[in-house]
């Protein structure tokens, strides 16, 4: 490869680390707003208070839960922000950060929409809704995995898979059809949710073309690993309760038993 060739392939990638640079700024700013909206919402819930002749302390309170990952991810969407508008400005050539091949950012903006699109099912869709672990699972696959492989169709039908889910549930919701928490019809509606998490693994391994095979099994294994991680260190370790329990909770229930009668 001749001089001039060489140089200008490291300009490209220059070029390519300045625009991933600026679409880490967008989107860690609609993480920053969601996370706003998350602590907020939890916010206008009760920290403590007396139910059923029962004082309740503030960490059993269910906006704990909400009010911790929001801050959390609050924090990290700033630090995501103040990383990346340093590293744009001292990429670009000329030390700004819209300065320099800011027109290609801008097609960067569907990746921050895509990521506000996917929280946004999963936070106002079925958080409230669903058992939180087949939830959180399901999210965590379909974001993993559009950014795993290259398929359109494959992205396509992973977005679908959360997004019609999530867009029914709140439908039925609004309508006044959804089953209350612990009930028979939430167990059959967090089945008919693990179903799809399991069509979306399917598909997520389907669709994986080439060098993407080594990225299913670690997508997988850590999608469903930290749904269950998560849901066990605030349920058992934090004592605090999850925004919706059902058949992935009970399956939980169902381990820590036999685990408790085993080394018990």
């Amino acid at each position: 490869m001749t001089e001039p060739e060489l140089a200008s392939e490291a300009e490209a990638r220059a070029l390519m680390r300045l625009w991933l640079r600026r679409a880490d700024v967008w989107t860690g700013l609609v993480l920053a707003i969601v996370a706003a909206a998350m602590v907020a919402q939890a916010l206008t819930f009760p920290l403590e208070g007396t139910y059923a002749g029962v004082k309740n302390a503030w960490y059993v309170s269910p906006a704990l839960f909400p009010l911790m990952v929001g801050g959390m991810l609050f924090v990290l969407s700033v630090g995501l922000v103040g990383n990346g508008i340093r590293e744009a400005r001292r990429l670009s050539p000329t030390g700004r950060f819209f300065g320099g091949g800011s027109h290609a950012a801008a097609g960067q903006g569907g990746n921050a929409l895509l990521v506000a699109s996917l929280l946004a099912f999963f936070i106002v869709g079925l958080v409230p809704r669903v058992d939180f672990v087949i939830a959180t699972a399901l999210y965590l696959v379909v974001f993993m995995g559009v950014y795993a492989i290259k398929s359109p169709v494959g992205r396509g039908l992973l977005i679908a898979c959360l997004g019609v889910s999530a867009t029914a549930v709140f439908a039925m919701a609004l309508a006044g059809a959804w089953p209350p928490s612990r009930s028979p019809g939430q167990l059959d509606a967090d089945a008919v949710l693990c179903a799809v998490l399991v069509l979306a693994i399917v598909v997520f391994v389907g669709f994986a073309r080439g060098a993407e095979h080594k990225r299913r099994v670690p997508v997988v294994a850590s999608a469903i690993g930290t749904a269950v991680i998560l849901s066990a260190v605030f349920k058992y370790g934090l004592l605090v309760p999850l925004p919706r329990e059902g058949l992935g909770v009970a399956a939980m229930n169902a381990v820590a038993d036999g685990l408790a009668q085993l080394f018990g």
